[in-house]
């Protein structure tokens, strides 16, 4: 669609939610997100890892940050204003490129850095009705670590079903839109319960396996051998400093002969014990670990 100088190439916008947030690799935070102009008048909404970092250095693209999580049709309708488009058209009309080769760098007239400056403010500031609320799907699903796994994924419901529950509960009880694989972080909660000997249900378990995440022999491992393994590893953690965390100063030896130390902060028995639950929880992950790499 041509407007004057400047033309608009903005469909990924035409839809509800916040079609500009993506989140970092580290899954802390969304990456930028910016409005673009071209050197030939081409408007563009998008994200930090779909621009030409050069570009954007050189001024060669004028480049207009955006929160990341503007609604896209709120910003669809921003940009085709009457107000936005004048802006839009100055900052193009004052915009030229200098030089050569490597050394080619963005200009800019006096009018056309002061529409500049209009336009950083018109996208950048919005009301809360034109943000999404939004939330990292795995920080969503497991908020605390205590958090109960059958809350996240009911027994009732299988994967598809537990997908779009998620979806709901986000939406209907927090307003929030969720970004990442919902479906692989309920395939996650369920792998971590059953490695910390929960008694997942048929249904789920069916889930596991279908999508080759556990093989239908890793759940004949018993729930109280988890459970042990647990409870020892939390006592190791929690006395870390007596037994210097290694599985000779943990009341066994390399061949589980019992050493004859002097346990400070509990006493030789129950040192063992926690030990050899340790050992059986290295036994139940070594186990399950090809499965889940």
């Amino acid at each position: 669609m041509s407007l004057n100088e400047v033309y608009l190439e903005i469909d990924n916008l035409e839809r509800d939610g916040a079609p500009l947030y993506v989140l970092r690799p580290t899954g802390i935070g969304p990456i930028g997100a910016y409005v673009t102009l071209s050197a030939d008048g081409e408007v563009q909404a998008q994200t930090e890892d779909e621009i030409d970092v050069q570009d954007s250095v050189y001024e060669r693209l004028v480049r207009l940050e955006l929160p990341a999580n503007v609604r896209g049709l709120s910003l669809l309708d921003r940009l085709e204003s009457d107000e936005c488009i004048n802006f839009l058209d100055r900052v193009y009309t004052g915009h030229c490129i200098i030089g050569e080769g490597r050394d080619r760098r963005g200009s800019f007239s006096h009018d056309a850095r002061v529409a500049r400056s209009s336009l950083l403010q018109l996208l950048g500031v919005w009301a809360p009705e034109h943000l999404v609320n939004i939330a990292p799907v795995a920080r969503f699903l497991n908020p605390g670590h205590k958090t109960d796994f059958f809350s996240v994924w009911p027994p009732e419901m299988n994967l598809a079903e537990a997908i779009e529950f998620t979806k709901l509960r986000a939406s209907q009880k927090t307003g929030m839109e969720l970004v990442g694989d919902i479906k692989g972080s309920l395939l996650a909660a369920a792998r971590t319960a059953v490695i910390r000997g929960m008694h997942v249900r048929l249904i789920q378990r069916q889930a596991l396996i279908e999508e080759g995440i556990l093989l239908a022999e890793d759940f004949s491992i018993k729930p109280e051998d988890a459970q042990c393994a647990a409870k020892g590893e939390h006592w190791i953690v929690k006395h870390a400093g007596a037994l210097r965390y290694r599985v000779n100063a943990m009341g066994l030896d390399a061949e589980g002969v019992a050493h004859e130390e002097t346990w400070t902060m509990q006493s030789k028995d129950a040192a063992v014990k926690s030990a050899e639950a340790w050992v059986r929880r290295n036994e139940i992950v070594a186990k399950l670990e090809p499965q889940l790499a």
